[in-house]
């Protein structure tokens, strides 16, 4: 869709542009879930045109009196729709206005909605023989619904009463589901940081009948966390940082603080000559004394650049392509299925960076 700001709001614009890779072609809508989610899966059900006959004849409706009623409606769309086909024409207008559902304050109302609109996702999708034949692609779904609903910390709801009913359902309905054996770094940051909820109102434990016992809660913890700590290093593991080389990172961000210090911490000391590169001269010359180069001013003897950012990844990599620096010799840490990032990663395991 195309926008119009009646006020100042940021937002992602890609949220409301379709994916260029199944633009065209028709697919059976469960399959271009997979392709897609999280990312790609727009929710918003103005951006649809649906066969009506297929909404009546699958009993396809809107729920009645709650908010972001469009979530549980377009998951049913997407999970039994026979064909769909994505277009990239622009053929919506999206107005963010004040006082609207998405741009007022968080309320209670907002709230309740969006958890009993999970909950009734969690049913539907536990029942449903389509995801169940897909283990990965359900125990994701179910938390990113969870870790969407519970990230906003715009009001103090951390220990109201709905939220504790929401999370010891959220467990006693995914945790036995779960397979940890098949999470990958996604996955497992997203459970840290609920279990990180969890672990701040302790109490909440001797309510969930999955966990009976507060040690068995801490063995489950420290499982998930070593796991997401392993997965860490092996996608560090392939830098050559531990080299006598001379490495240009590209950018001054929290994503280089945090590539470094996790490095640092999970695989050893650094030994790379390290310096930073930026696109745009700026005022400084170096950054906590390391130098800092433009892209059209590299050092001559760069051996490797290291891309830390994920958002900026593609960005970044047609910039180290203009400058004409070999390709084999460029390294990124994420591909086309890392959903989150090194600093997520951090935030979830809260690690203090000081470096």
């Amino acid at each position: 869709s195309d926008f119009i700001k009646e006020i100042p709001i940021i937002f992602s614009e890609e949220g409301y542009t379709r994916d260029e890779k199944v633009a065209g072609v028709v697919l059976n809508g469960f399959e271009s879930l997979k392709k897609l989610f999280p990312e790609g899966f727009i929710i918003s059900a103005c951006m649809s045109a649906y066969n009506i006959s297929f909404l009546k004849r699958n009993n396809i409706y809107f729920i009645k009196g709650i908010l972001f009623e469009d979530r549980f409606f377009s998951l049913r769309v997407i999970t039994e729709a026979e064909n769909v086909i994505y277009i990239m024409d622009k053929l919506y207008v999206r107005r963010f206005r004040a006082d609207s559902i998405i741009t007022s304050p968080f309320s209670n109302k907002k709230l309740n909605d969006i958890f009993y609109g999970n909950k009734l996702e969690w049913e539907y999708i536990k029942q449903n023989k389509k995801w169940n034949t897909d283990k990965l692609l359900t125990q994701y779904y179910a938390l990113c619904s969870a870790y969407t609903a519970l990230k906003d910390k715009s009001t103090n709801f951390e220990k109201s009463k709905i939220q504790k009913e929401y999370i010891c359902n959220f467990i006693d309905t995914w945790f036995p589901y779960f397979d940890i054996s098949s999470m990958s770094i996604n996955e497992l940051t997203l459970l840290v940081f609920i279990l990180n909820i969890i672990k701040s109102n302790i109490e909440w434990v001797y309510t969930i009948s999955y966990f009976d016992a507060k040690e068995k809660f801490h063995s489950y913890e420290e499982k998930i966390r070593k796991k997401l700590i392993n997965e860490c290093k092996k996608k560090l593991s392939g830098l050559p940082l531990g080299n006598k080389v001379k490495v240009g990172i590209y950018g001054l961000g929290n994503h280089k603080k945090c590539m470094l210090s996790l490095y640092q911490i999970f695989n050893g000391k650094i030994e790379s000559e390290i310096y930073f590169i930026v696109s745009q001269k700026n005022k400084e010359i170096d950054y906590q004394g390391y130098a800092i180069r433009t892209i059209d001013n590299l050092y001559k003897n760069t051996d490797y650049i290291i891309v830390s950012s994920r958002v900026y990844q593609k960005e970044i990599l047609k910039q180290i392509e203009l400058a004409q620096f070999e390709t084999n010799k460029i390294l990124t840490l994420y591909d086309e299925h890392d959903k989150v990032d090194l600093c997520e990663v951090y935030d979830v395991l809260q690690i203090n960076i000081n470096n």
